[in-house]
Order: C-alpha cells, then sequence, then structure tokens
C-alpha cells in the first residue's frame, strides 16, 4: 500500500504514533486485509497534504490514535468523532443550496427520523450492525438535538428561473454528493424547465447518512487490528451507526 495519498484522498486515516508505525504496518501480518481505503500517516506527514491546496480541512490537533475521514465535500478530512455534525451540517446544506439554485422562494424542514445501530464484528470477522433499541423519549431527544442543528427556515425573493440556474443545481447535486438521493434526482426532474412548466412546492425526504457510515464502517475496522491502538472517544464514535431522514418543505 502506497503511503502517499496527495493525489488518492483515502477514505480513512490513521494517526500513527511514530514514522516508525507509519511504515511498518505495511509489513505487518495483522494489516494484510486493509487496502487503499485506509492510510496510516503521522501527525506531520498528514498536515502536509493541505500545503499549498485552497479551502483544504484538516483539525488543528492531530492526536495519535484518533482516525480521520474524508470530508463530506472531498476537501480534506475531519475526525471520526466530529463526523456526524460535519456530515449533518454539510449535507442541511448542500439540500438548502440545490433548492435555491433550483428558485426556492421557501426551504424549511419538517421532521427527522432517525434509527441508531452499534457496529459489532462476528465470529467469521465479518461486520454486522446491531439495533439499538430506544425509548421514545430517547429517541425524540435525540432527533431534536439534530434538528437543532439545522433547525432553520429560509427565505428568498422570487427570481426568473433559467436554464442555467437548474444547470448549477445539478452541478451542486453532484459536488455535495446528494445527486445519487432519489428524491433530490425527483426534485431536479420536477424543477426541469424543458420538461414543461416547473412544479411550484415539494416535500423530499433525504437520507443524508449513508455516505458517512461508508467511511465509518472503513474506520471501524480498525477497531480489530491489533496493530492499531485506537483512543476511546474514537473508538465509540467508529462503534455507532446512524440512520437519519429528514424531511424538507420546499416552496417556490
Amino acid at each position: 500500500m502506497d503511503n502517499n495519498c496527495n493525489n488518492h484522498l483515502a477514505p480513512v486515516i490513521y494517526i500513527a504514533e511514530s514514522p516508525e508505525q507509519a511504515i511498518n504496518y505495511k509489513w505487518d501480518s495483522r494489516t494484510n486485509g486493509l487496502n487503499r481505503n485506509v492510510v496510516v500517516l503521522e501527525p506531520n506527514r498528514i498536515k502536509e497534504l493541505g500545503k499549498g491546496k485552497k479551502h483544504f480541512y484538516l483539525p488543528y490537533d492531530l492526536t495519535p490514535g484518533e482516525i480521520l475521514v474524508r470530508h463530506p465535500y472531498n476537501q480534506g478530512y475531519i475526525t471520526a468523532i466530529d463526523a456526524e455534525d460535519e456530515y449533518l451540517t454539510a449535507s442541511a446544506e448542500g439540500i438548502f443550496l440545490v433548492a435555491r439554485c433550483l428558485g426556492a422562494t421557501k426551504i424549511t424542514y419538517k421532521k427527522c427520523n432517525i434509527a441508531e445501530f452499534k457496529r459489532e464484528v462476528d465470529s467469521d470477522n465479518h461486520l454486522k450492525y446491531k439495533v439499538v433499541d430506544m425509548s421514545l423519549n430517547i429517541k425524540n431527544t435525540l432527533e431534536q438535538k439534530l434538528l437543532n442543528k439545522i433547525s432553520m427556515t429560509r427565505e428568498f425573493p422570487k427570481q426568473e428561473f433559467t436554464i442555467d440556474q437548474f444547470n448549477r443545481a445539478k452541478l451542486v447535486a453532484e459536488e455535495r454528493g446528494l445527486i445519487m438521493s432519489r428524491d433530490i434526482r425527483s426534485l431536479l426532474d420536477a424543477r426541469d424547465p424543458e420538461l414543461g412548466a416547473p412544479m411550484s412546492r415539494q416535500t423530499i425526504n433525504v437520507e443524508i447518512s449513508s455516505s458517512l457510515n461508508k467511511a465509518m464502517d472503513i474506520a471501524f475496522t480498525l477497531n480489530t487490528v491489533p496493530f492499531f491502538n485506537l483512543n476511546s472517544n474514537t473508538k465509540i464514535a467508529t462503534e455507532k451507526k446512524y440512520e437519519l431522514n429528514i424531511e424538507w418543505d420546499i416552496i417556490f
């Protein structure tokens, strides 16, 4: 495995405890199951990744034993501990921006639905998910906590909607990782000016955690490799899996 990820933003980076660990992991038999989805770098090497690059995100403090996951816009890295909040905010901002490009005059959330799981590894070393049973009060509290971070209504003045704005919306959806959402694609189709008069209102339900969960699945596998020594907060963060759906009401 090549440790140089300047030309390949690996989904996951493990912060090595020493330059020796960053080199030796390639030759340790316990890490044979890893691939280019994971790289091991010491803090100084990680900081070099952002040199000469604009809008390249990196945490200020890099602590050995932590895991970094790729930023939701593929522009740098964030800690696994902060990833849930970062992805939630980034997805919400992306939805607001796509809707605005499509000529929205008012965008607001309606409700949130969340399911929690715990990542585990079975006796055959296969990743599996165990449902976490939450009481109604705990579920409602968690959903409200997440929504408080994005609980806003945005309004914009009515303006002429053009094909250029529509194309911009498609580009933003691709850049923000939202184009795979069926509801986002439906929203784009419904506002396509070449298909006739665009609709004036739509409710969309967007699942915003799938891309994060793919990265966190990879990060969690490092818990099972004795070569790595994840700190306690990172272990807790990688064990949790959320499936989060947010419903938005958009008026044009």
